[in-house]
This record gives C-alpha cells, sequence and structure tokens, in this order.
C-alpha cells in the first residue's frame, strides 16, 4: 500500500476542491481565476516531484526532475500573480500589462527552456534508496533566486494591501499571511534549506503540501466565510490539536488510566468550548467596535464636509459683499465722472449760446450798419441829381 500516493491524490483532491468552489463562486473574478491556475500548477507540481521518486522512471529521471522544476517556476510565478490581482492596485499591475507582462514570460519560458534542454541548472542526477537526488548545475542558485523574488513581489503586495486597509479587507490580508507563513516554513525548509545544508533533498517531494494551508486559508479568505480574526483561528487550531492530542494519548494508557484521561479529555472540551465561544463574542464585540468606528468616522467626515461647504459658502458670500462694495464705488465714480460730462457738456452747451447770441448781436450791427450806408448812399445820390438839375 502506497501511503504517500494514497496522500498525494487525496491532498491533490482537496486542493482542487478548494480552488474549484473558489472558481464557481464568480468565475468571471480574475482574482478567482488567478487561483484556480494557482491550484493546478501546486497539484502539477507535486505530481511531477512523486514521478520524480518512482523506481519505474528511472530512464527518465533526469527528464522528471528538470520538468519538477520547471513547474515549481510556474507555480512561483503564478503564486505572485494572484496576489498582484488579489491586491488590486493599479500602482502593480503595470508589470502585468505589456510590454512588461511579455518580459516576464518571455524570462519565463527561457529559464523554462534552459532548465529542460541543458544541464545548467541541473547537472545529473543521484539515486537513492529514498529516490533521486539532483546534482545542480552552474545556474541552479538561479532557482532560488526566482522563488525568493517570488515570493518578495506576494508578500511585498500583500504587506501593501494590509497597510491601507482595515476591517473584513483586513482579515483577508492576515489569512493570506497567515497561510503564506505555514506554507513558506514548510517548503523552504523542505526545498531549499534543507538541500542546501546537505547536498541532498530527500524531503523536497514533501513541500508542495505545505501549500494547503496557503489554498486553504486564501479560500475562506476569498469566499469571505468564517472571516473572524487571526487569533480566533488560532485558537480554534491549538484547542483542536491539543484535544486530537489528548484524545490520543488517553487511548495510549493503560486500561487503568484511560477513564481519568477520558475525564480529562470532557473536561478539557468544556473549558475549550467556553474559551471559543468567548473569543469568538470578543472578536463580534470587536468587529461591532470596529463598525461603529467606521460610522463614526463616515460621520465625522461628513460633518467635516458639511462645515467645509458653510466655510466655503461663507467665504463665497463674503466675497460677493465686497464685490458688491466694489461695484457701489464703481457706480458711484461712474455717477460722478457722469455729472462731471453733464457739466462740461452744459459749460459747452452755455458758451456756444454766448458764441451765438454774441455773433448774431454783431450780425444785426453790421446789417444796421450796411442799411444806414445805404440809407447814407441814397441821400448822397439824392443830393447829387438834385445839384445836376441846378445846373
Amino acid at each position: 500500500m502506497n501511503f504517500h500516493l494514497i496522500f498525494l491524490i487525496i491532498v491533490g483532491l482537496i486542493n482542487f476542491f478548494l480552488g474549484f468552489f473558489v472558481w464557481q463562486t464568480d468565475k468571471k473574478n480574475i482574482i478567482n481565476k488567478s487561483f484556480l491556475v494557482f491550484i493546478c500548477f501546486v497539484i502539477l507540481w507535486t505530481i511531477a516531484l512523486y514521478i520524480s521518486d518512482l523506481p519505474l522512471q528511472i530512464s527518465r529521471i533526469l527528464f522528471w526532475n528538470k520538468l519538477t522544476l520547471a513547474f515549481g517556476l510556474l507555480f512561483a510565478v503564478s503564486f505572485a500573480y494572484f496576489c498582484l490581482f488579489f491586491i488590486r492596485k493599479e500602482g502593480f499591475f503595470i508589470i502585468l500589462k505589456p510590454p512588461f507582462s511579455f518580459i516576464i514570460l518571455f524570462l519565463l519560458l527561457l529559464f523554462a527552456l534552459i532548465t529542460l534542454f541543458t544541464d545548467l541548472i541541473v547537472n545529473r542526477i543521484e539515486i537513492y534508496e529514498w529516490g533521486s537526488n539532483i546534482i545542480p548545475g552552474n545556474l541552479y542558485f538561479l532557482v532560488g533566486g526566482f522563488y525568493l523574488s517570488a515570493a518578495v513581489v506576494g508578500l511585498g503586495s500583500l504587506i501593501s494591501k494590509y497597510k491601507k486597509t482595515g476591517g473584513i479587507e483586513r482579515n483577508q490580508v492576515q489569512y493570506l499571511f497567515l497561510g503564506f507563513l505555514l506554507s513558506a516554513i514548510g517548503i523552504f525548509t523542505t526545498n531549499l534549506i534543507h538541500p542546501a545544508i546537505t547536498g541532498t533533498n530527500p524531503y523536497a517531494k514533501y513541500g508542495p503540501y505545505f501549500v494547503t494551508f496557503f489554498i486553504f486559508f486564501t479560500t475562506l479568505a476569498i469566499t469571505r466565510y468564517h472571516l473572524f480574526e487571526i487569533r480566533v483561528i488560532l485558537t480554534e487550531l491549538l484547542v483542536g490539536a491539543m484535544g486530537v492530542l489528548l484524545l490520543i494519548f488517553s487511548f495510549l494508557l493503560p486500561a487503568g488510566y484511560r477513564i481519568f484521561a477520558i475525564g480529562v479529555f470532557l473536561v478539557f472540551c468544556i473549558f475549550a468550548y467556553y474559551l471559543i465561544r468567548a473569543t469568538h463574542a470578543e472578536s463580534k464585540r470587536r468587529e461591532e467596535a470596529e463598525k461603529m468606528a467606521v460610522r463614526e468616522r463616515a460621520l465625522r467626515q461628513k460633518t467635516e464636509e458639511i462645515a467645509r461647504q458653510e466655510t466655503e459658502m461663507r467665504e463665497k458670500a463674503e466675497k460677493m459683499v465686497i464685490r458688491e462694495k466694489k461695484l457701489k464705488e464703481e457706480i458711484g465714480k461712474i455717477v460722478l465722472e457722469q455729472k462731471k460730462i453733464a457739466e462740461v457738456h452744459q459749460e459747452i452747451a452755455e458758451e456756444r449760446t454766448r458764441r451765438m447770441e454774441r455773433v448774431y448781436s454783431e450780425a444785426v450791427e453790421k446789417g444796421l450798419e450796411v442799411i444806414k450806408l445805404k440809407w447814407q448812399i441814397r441821400e448822397l445820390e439824392k443830393m447829387l441829381k438834385k445839384k445836376k438839375r441846378k445846373k
């Protein structure tokens, strides 16, 4: 009976079911799609690791180990992309758009081809009782750098969102942090740290199973199911683990102590129930307090907005009053100028009238003089005629 194969099938089905369930909740959501793709690469990575240690595949053992590294690279890239899609921050999406996306895909394809068809990443394979061991090539260090870069990008994007969110969204990111931490501890230990120290990788095939922690908590975060604070879920996990250990321990004890151990287990269950209930109640109270704080913040913002609008209206009213005063002053100036212009016009009219009168009087005087001269001329003509007659 191959326990490893049975465990692989069970874990693989669980992971695929969680990914399919998340995808079904919203098929068009890019976050759900990227999460399902990420899980598919995890499953392929796990299967390739299992096959690479099968005795029946010795003739193709080098190919399967190289393919395992290639699927591991796809797993790392899909993790980074999922985190970038999850935070929904526009600044980070620049690396998902051309030309950056083409550059990343080109580098990934180039790295995969180097891994599959050269000995620069995997030089050769050693066969041990527990399976195959990779003898690294000259560029094998790039594998660790690739994993580390993907982890930094994913973790950095989550930290960025955690700092700028609150409430349910912050709880979502906390769930992803917890899953990432548990998964990273296992994967880095089995697939990087242990091989780097010992030169062999007998436990590398168990690394992908730790990703189940991340998949489980991410499923809770995306579907927003049971989204309490992290300390609540940790309390539940710790209480559950202690309960399982006490139950197993009670059956391992001799028959005389077994009843006492079961009694201790039952008492523990009672206290654990009240502990979990109290933790849930406190979490709910904190959530209500956060909601009230959010409402209070919203009311404060509305109040500030109303006060700001009143201030703006008051400033506008003051400006209008000032403008009205200026308009009145300008109107007063215009009226004064019009009065001055009217006075000038009146003076001009009076001067014109005086000139007309003077011209008229002069014309009358000249007319009278002309009439007088004509009368004198007539008189002279009469006198001349009389003198001519006398002669």
